[in-house]
Order: C-alpha cells, then structure tokens, then sequence
C-alpha cells in the first residue's frame, strides 16, 4: 500500500543569497515552490517514503551561469530527524534554473513533524569567469584510442582521450577519462573545421571496455577534422554559495 501527499505550492518560501559575481547585483534567490512526500509499506510490513524539495533559482545575481547545482549538508525536521537519505545520489548539474534536476530528495519525516530545516550550497558554474574553463582540441578525432595531448586539459588537471575507433560505432564519439576527470566536463561541442557544429542527438555516460566514458550520438559519422570544445568546472569558474531553508512546512 502507498500513500503520497503533495503540498501546495509555497511561494513565500524564499532566501535570498548573496554569489560572489562579476556584476553589480550580486544576490539571487532560492524559492520552494512545493514540498512533496510519499510513505509506502511493503509486503513484509516495513515502511517506507521520502519527502522532496521543489525549489528554483531566480534573480539577476544568477549572471553569466550556464549550469546550476544544490548540495545538501544537513536535513533535519522539527522533531530532530535526520532526513539525509542512507543512499545519497550524487548532486547533478542542471542546465536550467528551474530544471527538476535542482530538486532535493530526503528521507521521510517523523509522522509528529511539521516543519524541515535543509542546509547546503547553491553552485553555479560560471565558464566566463575563467579562460581556463573553456578547451579547444583542434583535430581531436585524429586521436582515437590516444588521449588529448592538450595544454589546456593539463592545466585543468583533466585527463581526456577517446575510445578505440573499432569499439563505438561509426556514428558516436566514445570520450574516455577518470570518473573524477569526466565530473568535470559539462559540454561538449564538436566544431567542423569550417567553424559551423555538429549537434548531437544525445549523449550518455556509460563504461567501454573498462574505462568511464561519455559517449556522443550523431546522424551521421562527425568530420574528421572536426575539434572539440569542452566546457570544464575550474576553481575560477565554480561559484559555492550556503544557503538554509529554515522551518519549511510539510505536506
């Protein structure tokens, strides 16, 4: 048996933070437009649920930021539960500031709780800000089954180099590193040589022969000459900001 409740929306539940930006305005805010939890019992009596955090980032201290995350350091309700999941799933970068990949899943209240109070940090990744966050691999398919001999990846400390062309398809680019090194890669752009680019369909991340991988996928084969441009997570370009959501009511 399950049972979900969903709250209504709660527009007045806002913070506003302060991002250390370039601009003038320098304060955005983190708005909770609803709260959701469901509690589910198993066949073998056991309980169950979770309580989940739909929030948005708006505001003209946003800036240039192009991909937006929410760390969550503590959560706790009014009765002094945890609601740190056991499993916590990694925090995932989000291209949108209203995007459900912002939302923030917890364990399920104490049935007494009324309110939750949630800590953590807003990070906005801001490639303006940094030259270095931006690295052109010129003839990067040339180099299939080698890594990038790229000054710009050496300096970001990121390890880079493609699958063997005979282990992905005609049609796909398999892009191989470290699991730590491929975290920080949030765009890739394949550039031909006459500068237009190839979009792809889709992109994944998955394992080849081993190895961490980001794999494109094209309509058809990219051009041989064709660059990469990775768009990468440096210190200067990752902008950390706390935040606490304090007293939020529950369903």
């Amino acid at each position: 048996m399950r049972r979900a409740r969903l709250a209504a929306a709660v527009p007045a539940l806002a913070v506003v933070l302060v991002a250390p930006s370039l601009e003038a305005q320098g304060t955005f805010r983190l708005v909770v437009d609803g709260v959701a939890e469901s509690r589910e019992r198993t066949a073998a009596n056991e309980t169950g649920g979770a309580l989940v955090l739909m929030p948005r980032l708006e505001g003209e201290g946003l800036g240039e930021a192009q991909a937006f995350r929410i760390r969550v350091v503590s959560a706790r309700d009014d009765t002094g539960r945890s609601l740190l999941p056991e499993e916590e799933a990694p925090a995932r970068w989000e291209k949108s500031a209203t995007g459900e990949g912002l939302r923030i899943r917890l364990a399920s209240p104490a049935r007494a709780a009324t309110t939750a109070t949630v800590t953590g940090t807003v990070e906005l990744w801001a490639p303006g800000r940094d030259r270095g966050a931006e690295v052109v691999v010129p003839k990067a398919l040339s180099r299939y089954g080698k890594p990038f001999a790229s000054p710009g990846l050496k300096v970001a400390g990121v390890m880079l180099g493609l699958a063997p062309r005979d282990q992905v398809a005609e049609d796909a680019l398999s892009i191989t590193g470290r699991k730590q090194d491929l975290e920080k890669v949030l765009s890739v752009r394949v550039v031909a040589s006459d500068g237009s680019e190839v979009v792809p369909l889709g992109a994944r991340t998955g394992v080849v022969a081993g190895a961490e991988t980001l794999e494109l996928f094209f309509s058809e084969p990219p051009p041989a000459d064709a660059a990469l441009v990775f768009g990468l997570v440096t210190k200067k370009s990752l902008l950390s900001v706390p935040f606490e959501l304090e007293d939020v009511p529950l369903p």
